[in-house]
């Protein structure tokens, strides 16, 4: 079982991407059989977008990407603030 890192870690990228960059878009992609880096995303508020067959070769076989998105304008003002006060930015 994690231990919320990858959470954090995603959490602070959304924050840092919504208030000091000029992003617009958040991508995220794993390969289909990471199921922890879907639930991390979804949690996060990122929007399951589809998947690319056979996208990658490793390990002698072929994996599916899983693609996610997240647009600026759809992350709420009270979630950056949580956030800025998580880490008492």
């Amino acid at each position: 079982m994690g231990r919320g890192s990858g959470t954090e870690a995603c959490e602070f990228l959304i924050y840092y991407a919504c208030t000091q960059t000029d992003a617009y878009r958040l991508n995220g992609d794993t390969a289909s059989e990471n199921v922890a880096s879907w639930k991390i995303m979804e949690k996060c508020g990122f929007t399951y977008e589809g998947r690319r067959p056979k996208y990658w070769y490793a390990r002698g076989r072929y994996y599916d990407q899983v693609l996610y998105g997240l647009l600026k304008e759809n992350v709420d003002n009270s979630y950056l603030e949580y956030l800025k006060s998580k880490w008492e930015l």
